[in-house]
């Protein structure tokens, strides 16, 4: 389903048509989908609720991680308005929706982990090593969306090289 699902994404990025853009969307539901079908979310009486918990987490983290690119390219390419514009953008969008990794990120933890012992298990190293990542990903979202976004405002290019450079 995973191949499919990047098959499809690789041959609609490479379509000029609109259709190719919805071919796009549905593929990153297929390729997230396809984490409900493998792992510790897929097995027990709890997929029901592990497994759409699982998508919306990988659909977040792809969004936000997708979008840091395409917003080096914006402060290196575009007018500083536009940047701007397109990072504030951004911002509100991120805004509302990262907060649902940490939620889900919770809730998957809480049903995963059976006890406070299993946090010394693989499984409770990798979650360790994700939170870590997650809160330095996290301050620095912070920093670029209320001191360094702000910034490009009324800092023109230097501005748009720090926003990078962070």
């Amino acid at each position: 389903v995973r191949m499919t699902g990047l098959v499809m994404l690789v041959s609609a990025l490479k379509s000029p048509h609109r259709l190719g853009r919805t071919a796009g969307v549905f593929a990153a539901l297929l390729i997230a989908g396809s984490f409900a079908l493998t792992g510790h979310t897929a097995s027990g009486s709890q997929r029901w609720l592990l497994g759409p918990l699982v998508v919306l987490h990988v659909l977040i983290v792809s969004f936000w991680f997708g979008a840091l690119k395409p917003l080096i390219l914006v402060t290196g390419q575009e007018r500083a308005e536009d940047a701007t514009r397109i990072v504030a953008r951004f911002s509100r969008i991120a805004g509302w929706s990262v907060p649902g990794i940490l939620i889900a990120g919770l809730i998957l933890a809480a049903r995963l982990l059976k006890d406070v012992e299993a946090l010394l298990s693989v499984y409770g190293v990798i979650l360790a090593c994700k939170v870590a990542v997650f809160t330095g990903l996290l301050g620095l979202a912070a920093l670029n969306r209320w001191f360094l976004g702000p910034a490009l405002a009324s800092g023109g290019s230097r501005a748009c090289r720090r926003f990078r450079q962070a």
